[in-house]
């Protein structure tokens, strides 16, 4: 079924504007901006090093998706880093990111679109098996969360009780005969990449999560933030990770799990300030380039559509 030009046109607009007005929101948002404090004097060697850090996040993200395509198509590095901020844009409006894949496939053919969906979910498994490996470290060496007072002892359930909650629903699930079908497609695609490739894909997203703990590390220092190691910040991912996020209240989850980890409960600006910092260099920038990037490529399609009748 030929899906008609307007519905693709609106489709792409409410994308585009939901996404503009996201970012937006967030910037209105935030109110702490008159109460922080910053090193002047080394702010554009910081901004300089955090762009750079954006570029290798960038870099290894698509290098991983490429990856995670050989065995459907190969595609070029440059063609991987479009795809990459086409998933910005259509995964930063939904919850857990789970838009993300329907922005990568647009520059795929129909053919390989199903796989691709399925490789990039694939891909997220694997970052965010990083990022619970790392958490788990940090909670562990962490001495400062390990003397917690006993109304704090929580932190220590959150992995269990996930684990505990994700092996009742898969039982649940795995008695329904749609699901085990869907887990069957899951596998065959899943199984089409080499060991060799999985090892590889796994590499870059675990170059790609030491490079966004190192930007925090730099954007905390940059606000004057000291006296913080890794192991909080592989603590503070691990717990935005797990946490259940939604569009509307995602700053605020990350705020507030910023301030728990990294001033022990005690409100300071300047922490928040870093982590929508990273936010904007992360989330927004990419999105903001991956709307320009889908827009080029509906119009291309378009123009290669009139030019073939």
């Amino acid at each position: 079924m030929q899906v008609p030009n307007w519905l693709k046109r609106l489709a792409l607009l409410l994308l585009l504007i939901s996404s503009y007005s996201y970012i937006a929101y967030k910037l209105y948002v935030f109110d702490n901006w008159h109460s922080v404090t910053i090193n002047s004097s080394q702010l554009i060697l910081n901004i300089s090093i955090l762009l750079l850090l954006l570029i290798l996040n960038l870099f290894f993200e698509a290098k991983k998706w490429q990856t995670l395509l050989k065995p459907i198509t190969l595609v070029k590095h440059r063609d991987a880093l479009k795809m990459v901020f086409a998933g910005f844009t259509s995964g930063i409006v939904t919850p857990f990111k789970a838009g993300e894949p329907f922005g990568k496939i647009a520059f795929l053919d129909k053919p390989y679109r199903k796989d691709a969906i399925i490789m990039s979910y694939f891909g997220s498994l694997l970052q965010n098996i990083t990022i619970l490996l790392c958490g788990i470290i940090g909670l562990l060496s962490h001495s400062k969360l390990l003397n917690l007072g006993i109304q704090n002892k929580w932190i220590y359930s959150i992995i269990p009780i996930t684990l505990l909650v994700i092996y009742i629903l898969t039982k649940a699930l795995l008695k329904n005969s749609r699901f085990k079908d869907f887990l069957f497609q899951i596998k065959q695609s899943i199984t089409k990449l080499s060991v060799s490739n999985t090892l590889k894909a796994f590499g870059y997203g675990c170059l790609r999560y030491f490079t966004f703990c190192f930007q925090l590390y730099m954007c905390l220092y940059l606000f004057g933030c000291t006296d913080i190691d890794f192991s909080q910040i592989f603590i503070y991912y691990l717990l935005i990770t797990l946490f259940p996020s939604h569009l509307l209240v995602d700053m605020g989850i990350r705020g507030s799990v910023a301030i728990f980890v990294f001033s022990n409960n005690i409100f300071n600006p300047d922490i928040l300030m870093a982590v929508f910092l990273v936010w904007i260099i992360n989330q927004a920038l990419p999105t903001l380039i991956g709307t320009a990037t889908l827009v080029r490529r509906y119009y291309i399609n378009i123009h290669k559509r009139t030019q073939s009748m």
